[in-house]
């Protein structure tokens, strides 16, 4: 992540809290991040020096005016004006950084071979929440290469217990070996 989104989601944040908006900023953020992920040319378009930043930033009020916050929205059109809209997945992810450190939220990756039924989410968020002493959200994927078991990343520190992982040092284990 760059220093520029860093700074800008900083700021957000830091703006957040001074308005006692912190629930409500990261909601309208996760409704933009929607918006990303289900538009890929958004950025490009509001970035794009072929469409007056006039009409651009009237956009933006089109598109979210009474979906999320003002002060969202005037995020959203500083970035436009200073052609910087590239950089707001990082600063969205940034901002949620700060949220969950300051709400004591650990947001945990989970990949497994198959989809993890309900039960165990249970679990295995319990599990670590009495672990951890935060409120744990788990981000599950699957991904049938690990075989079987369970690959986490706690916030950089990953812990592996997965098949793949174990047969993979076996083999490196036999390849070693002196007959």
């Amino acid at each position: 992540m760059n220093k520029t989104a860093m700074t800008y989601g900083h700021a957000l944040f830091e703006l957040a809290q001074e308005e006692g908006k912190l629930d409500e900023f990261m909601t309208d953020l996760k409704v933009i991040s929607h918006v990303l992920q289900e538009n890929p040319q958004f950025l490009a378009l509001y970035d794009s020096r072929n469409i007056p930043l006039a009409e651009r930033l009237g956009a933006l009020d089109e598109c979210f005016g009474g979906q999320v916050a003002p002060y969202i929205v005037n995020f959203l059109k500083i970035l436009c004006q200073n052609g910087l809209m590239e950089i707001l997945p990082h600063c969205i992810e940034h901002f949620r950084s700060l949220y969950n450190n300051a709400s004591g939220i650990l947001e945990v990756k989970v990949v497994s071979a198959i989809k993890l039924l309900p039960a165990l989410q249970d679990k295995l968020r319990a599990k670590l929440q009495d672990i951890t002493g935060k409120t744990v959200v788990l981000i599950c994927t699957e991904d049938p290469n690990v075989l079987g078991g369970l690959r986490l990343d706690l916030g950089g520190t990953e812990l592996d217990g997965t098949i793949r992982r174990k047969l993979d040092e076996f083999g490196k284990d036999l390849s070693q070996l002196v007959l």
